[in-house]
């Protein structure tokens, strides 16, 4: 995933750059376990998808974002706390990962083991919530 950072989806054929906020990070990362799996056969494991997603939520709303999960950093309608923003986001890659697309289905297993991940305490409050 580490190229995949750096310069997109260009080197898979695809005119992504590279992402630059959570947003994108999210949706790109749908597009790139498509590419992948339409290129390979078997399973397609990405264990730092949650270090990666981390980073960009620390990106966006500082290194400490998981001891404030209530504020409110959305100032549409909706007004969505950073809570709410990290679950939607995290529950659309899942959803889009288990949506088939013709006959390819990457299907999504997403196992959050706090304590294999550099990001221990921002992800404590995340590893015992259901997402499905």
């Amino acid at each position: 995933m580490y190229p995949f950072l750096l310069h997109g989806m260009r080197p898979l054929g695809g005119a992504a750059t590279a992402p630059h906020n959570l947003k994108s990070f999210l949706g790109s990362f749908v597009n790139l376990a498509f590419a992948v799996a339409a290129q390979l056969a078997g399973a397609v494991a990405t264990p730092e998808f949650l270090p990666y997603m981390d980073y960009f939520i620390r990106k966006e709303y500082g290194d400490d974002y998981y001891l404030h999960p209530d504020e409110v950093v959305d100032n549409s309608i909706h007004q969505r706390t950073i809570d709410k923003v990290i679950t939607d986001g995290f529950e659309q890659v899942v959803y889009c990962l288990n949506e088939p697309a013709g006959k390819l289905v990457p299907l999504s297993k997403v196992i959050l083991i706090a304590n294999l991940l550099n990001c221990w305490e921002a992800t404590c409050g995340y590893q015992q919530r259901s997402f499905f």
